[in-house]
């Protein structure tokens, strides 16, 4: 028998009431573009504040959790020299708006977030220093999972 242990750093689940460093698309995609709410108190009938600024049932919005490796390797301090602060964004496959957030530490290897919209299928992971190159790829609609290798 083989025993693997590891640490990952990682930042706690952005709650939705925690502003940080959210972008937003403007109106909540594919929601209710009237509501914008910044805590699950500001929605009604039971719906909950997601980070998209929309107020969605709670059976639309699920937790994410975005890993990204370095050329194949684990991110750390010697990896993500070149890239220590990165960007992320949630998209919907038909609309080009992100929702976005930054800086993502690239030492972490993952960013997680408590309530996303069902409907934002993709994730663009990249330099926060607008290089603009992104590498890309779709979230797993059961998991909420992906995986990104990022060749910086």
């Amino acid at each position: 028998m083989v025993l693997l242990a590891g640490c990952v750093v990682e930042r706690g689940p952005v709650s939705s009431d925690d502003p940080g460093g959210w972008s937003f698309p403007g109106d909540p995609i594919g929601g209710p573009t009237q509501n914008h709410c910044k805590s699950d108190s500001a929605c009604t009938g039971g719906d909950v504040c997601a980070r998209d600024g929309g107020c969605w049932p709670a059976s639309q919005v699920h937790a994410v959790h975005v890993s990204w490796t370095m050329r194949g390797m684990p991110a750390n301090q010697t990896t993500c020299a070149a890239a220590l602060d990165l960007q992320i964004g949630f998209y919907v496959s038909s609309d080009a708006r992100d929702l976005g957030y930054a800086p993502v530490p690239c030492v972490q290897g993952k960013f997680t977030v408590d309530k996303l919209p069902t409907s934002y299928t993709g994730v663009r992971l990249g330099l926060a220093n607008g290089d603009h190159r992104w590498q890309a790829t779709t979230l797993d609609g059961v998991t909420g999972e992906a995986t990104l290798d990022l060749p910086f």
